[in-house]
């Protein structure tokens, strides 16, 4: 339809946005009570618990890049360097992280995550602007 988002746009705002709340989710603490709850299971319960919480936040970071490298299908010299900065940043969060957790706590390093996330998820909407996408589907 005209004014619509590529498929693979879409594909890419709503995981962000997913991240994003669920990160403030994990900063608010509100798994604390079923991870307390889960504290007299047998192991395996318990890894069964983590899991179930962990899961859609990784199902959901997992979604973004192939949304954005389909954005690239027009552009195939670009794949090289958005796998590049997609690795470059990976490793940069993964380790910047503890020091900043040193340093500011855990709960603040979710929350600037889920703003990382979020900022992530309007440069989408400049990108669909950009390209005359007009927001129509919600994400």
């Amino acid at each position: 339809a005209a004014g619509r988002a590529p498929a693979s746009m879409r594909a890419i705002r709503l995981p962000l946005l997913g991240i994003a709340a669920l990160a403030v989710l994990a900063a608010l603490d509100v798994h604390a009570p079923v991870l307390a709850a889960a504290r007299g299971l047998a192991l395996p319960a318990r890894a069964a618990v983590v899991i179930a919480l962990v899961a859609p936040l990784g199902l959901l970071m997992g979604m973004p890049f192939p949304g954005g490298l389909s954005l690239l299908g027009r552009r195939p010299e670009l794949v090289p360097w958005a796998i590049g900065v997609n690795g470059f940043a990976s490793v940069v969060a993964a380790v910047g992280n503890i020091p900043l957790a040193m340093v500011w706590g855990f709960r603040a390093v979710l929350v600037l995550g889920a703003g990382l996330y979020l900022a992530a998820w309007l440069a989408t909407w400049a990108g669909a602007l950009a390209i005359g996408d007009r927001g129509d589907d919600g994400g």
